[in-house]
């Protein structure tokens, strides 16, 4: 693994652990400043995850779907030219 397969994982653990310890003292401020309730508050973060989520999983999900539905050399059970059911 080279330097440059290296780096995005260490600034994905970076900005992960910026955000782990930035999250308590957002949501306090939140809480304290807006009056957001508790499951108010959860709401709305795992919401964002959920975004944040199908924006970076989609493109794999998308390529992932073509390469199987399309690969005529596969013989997987899903395979559309395999005479398996799809």
């Amino acid at each position: 693994m080279g330097p440059r397969t290296f780096a995005p994982w260490v600034l994905s653990a970076l900005l992960s652990h910026s955000a782990w310890g930035a999250y308590p003292v957002l949501a306090r401020y939140l809480q304290n400043t807006h009056h957001l309730g508790t499951m108010s508050l959860s709401m709305m973060t795992n919401t964002l995850a959920l975004v944040i989520l199908i924006v970076i999983a989609r493109p794999y999900q998308i390529s992932t779907y073509v390469w199987h539905t399309f690969d005529s050399s596969s013989k997987e059970p899903g395979n559309k030219f395999s005479g398996g059911r799809f």
